[in-house]
């Protein structure tokens, strides 16, 4: 109290509650409790460790709606949290199966021939392949002319991975051709 250096007695608590925030926060990172984490928060608020914490809760927030089939709240959550390489090496999955979704999502019929295709090419084993396959095949059907070629045509026909869009491409082929 009586110490010239009295006026950093401030700043030195709030350093050494810092560096007691460390050591409990890295105690606690990889838990896989919200609840522990807004714990800590409440505990130190104002930790140099709130971004990380912050960043955990949106990654185990995301990993509660992926594994409850939310996955596009899910994606919206792991990339609040950073995405992919900021996330623990044991949910990088869920954040792929996450992101293949939303993008899955963001195709249509409308969809440009090579955005699905690319789609097609990035998840190559994707639970919507066929799905998209087919939107890609009616996108390759709509581009018929009177002078496309049967390759164009047989290259659509792959594409049609149930009866409905092979018929619908064979309507456009019966166009075309007419």
């Amino acid at each position: 109290s009586e110490s010239k250096y009295k006026s950093y007695v401030t700043d030195a608590n709030e350093a050494i509650t810092d560096i007691k925030s460390t050591d409990e926060w890295n105690k606690i990172k990889d838990s896989a409790s919200i609840e522990d984490i807004n714990n800590f928060l409440a505990n130190y608020p104002k930790t140099s460790c709130r971004s990380s914490a912050q960043n955990r809760i949106y990654e185990l927030t995301a990993v509660n709606f992926y594994k409850s089939g939310k996955l596009l709240n899910a994606y919206k959550y792991f990339d609040l949290a950073g995405g992919k390489y900021a996330i623990a090496s044991g949910n990088r999955l869920y954040y792929e199966k996450s992101e293949e979704y939303y993008e899955y999502t963001r195709l249509n019929e409308s969809s440009r021939q090579f955005t699905l295709t690319s789609y097609l090419n990035k998840y190559p084993n994707s639970d919507y392949y066929n799905e998209v396959s087919n939107m890609v095949a009616i996108a390759k059907a709509r581009n018929f002319t009177m002078n496309t070629k049967d390759a164009e045509f047989n290259s659509a026909l792959k594409y049609a991975k149930d009866t409905n869009t092979r018929a619908r491409v064979e309507e456009y082929i019966d166009i075309s051709k007419n």
